[in-house]
């Protein structure tokens, strides 16, 4: 690492060239200011399509729903509504079966979550005061989450709407809320097949299924209870949790 001495006794050298990047001022046109096939952008507005069952499952959501639901015009933009003074859950009229059970369950994970009147939100430290980013960001990724658990592909909505709300916060903030998502979501996920299971085994039903297990007829009613009674003890298994049977 020496350098080398030419012969006048001093250090030889040598030339190079070094680009360094910069950039300059330019003239851009805004997006209203141009012409053509207009641009994709990140998801969609509204989904669509229909769920099967959709009777069953909305029953089942509302049933486990903290709060009363009710339905009507909303013109403010908003899918839904979680109103916390009067304590009831609003969905707009008019959307499509996957879009309103997407909405009410993002409200219902606000119900389950941020239900915490403005007069009250003084008496929390700090830590547990939850801006409206962090609401947003973890009402939607619940409701992702519970709709995938049963096959309801909301990704073209949610992934749009949590990069919206999570913009600017930092991973820490984002990673405090997994575990309020991933505990929310099973709650809700577990009171469905609850409810469910209620309902497929409530009493006119349960002698009918016995009936039809004894005599080796498989309705699909009968699958669908042998089913759900599988899952159901998976949860309860995972969860650790005891479920008292209503009298």
């Amino acid at each position: 690492n020496k350098p080398i001495i030419g012969w006048d006794g001093k250090p030889l050298t040598e030339e190079k060239e070094v680009t360094i990047p910069t950039f300059r001022v330019a003239t851009v046109f805004d997006l209203s200011q141009t012409e053509g096939e207009p641009l994709p952008s990140l998801g969609v507005d509204e989904l669509t399509g229909n769920v099967a069952d959709f009777k069953k499952f909305y029953a089942a959501l509302e049933k486990i729903s903290p709060m009363p639901i009710g339905y009507e015009d909303i013109d403010t933009g908003a899918k839904g509504y979680c109103n916390f003074e009067e304590q009831r859950i609003a969905v707009k009229n008019g959307m499509s079966e996957v879009q309103q059970l997407k909405t009410l369950i993002h409200e219902i994970a606000h119900a389950k979550l941020h239900n915490i009147l403005k007069e009250k939100s003084t008496e929390l430290t700090p830590e547990e005061q939850k801006n409206n980013r962090t609401m947003e960001v973890e009402a939607e990724s619940v409701a992702y989450t519970v709709c995938q658990r049963y096959g309801i592909d909301t990704s073209d909505y949610s992934f749009g709407y949590v990069a919206g709300w999570s913009k600017d916060k930092e991973l820490p903030e984002l990673n405090a809320s997994l575990d309020t998502i991933q505990k929310t979501a099973n709650e809700i996920i577990l009171g469905i097949i609850i409810k469910s299971l209620q309902r497929i085994l409530s009493r006119p039903n349960r002698k009918r299924i016995i009936h039809n297990l004894r005599a080796g007829i498989l309705t699909a009613d009968t699958l669908q209870s042998i089913q759900t009674l599988i899952i159901c003890k998976y949860f309860l298994m995972k969860s650790r949790t005891i479920i008292s049977a209503p009298n």
